[in-house]
């Protein structure tokens, strides 16, 4: 549909050469993502972080200095990866797609708000439950992920696309009767990873 072809995948769901699964938190991980990126060169590079360090229910569970470290050892280097990967992108001329929760921590690394800030670069907001993104609630239904995310990317009518606000909110009747839930829980990160990819499909 946009003449785009399928390129290599680096996911916490998916296997590298070795038959291992991916873990950018790893070094020669890192290595092989730059090298991919460097032979050849997408067109179109989408990230999406772990969030699960960012999150806001972390707070009454540890202290400040607790969640910091946390981020600083484990969320953190997965989001610079990310970053470094989009810098290459727009220097090779090409486009990237970043998306975290709207009110994650991320948001306020200096490494990110100097890519938000690149004249290059696109910063909007939607919930999930736009691109028909589904989950199962603790009451074991289906329904329409509630989940407000913000997105940078460096394609423009991308950035269009993405913004938005939820059906519900707007008083269109063909969803407000659908069931909408809220992702709060303790869950694998594959699980999350799995949702989010899923969704991207939807996109394109």
């Amino acid at each position: 549909l946009y003449n785009l072809r399928p390129g290599f995948c680096i996911d916490l769901t998916t296997q590298n050469k070795s038959g291992e699964f991916w873990d950018l938190s790893k070094t020669q991980d890192q290595a092989e993502l730059e090298k991919l990126q460097r032979e050849e060169r997408p067109e179109f590079l989408i990230g999406s972080p772990p969030c699960t360090d960012f999150c806001g229910l972390l707070r009454p569970k540890a202290s400040k200095d607790e969640v910091e470290a946390r981020q600083e050892a484990v969320g953190k280097p997965f989001v610079r990866t990310c970053v470094k990967a989009y810098w290459k992108q727009l220097e090779n001329g090409c486009h990237f797609l970043h998306e975290h929760p709207k009110r994650s921590a991320s948001w306020r690394m200096p490494e990110v708000e100097a890519l938000a800030a690149d004249p290059r670069v696109h910063k909007v907001s939607g919930p999930m439950c736009r691109f028909s993104m589904k989950a199962i609630g603790a009451d074991g239904v289906e329904g329409y992920v509630r989940k407000d995310t913000t997105f940078l990317t460096s394609s423009l009518e991308l950035a269009k696309v993405l913004q938005g606000v939820c059906s519900n909110e707007r008083g269109q009747k063909e969803r407000l009767e659908d069931p909408h839930i809220i992702l709060i829980r303790q869950g694998e990160r594959r699980q999350h990873s799995r949702e989010r990819s899923q969704t991207f499909h939807g996109l394109f």
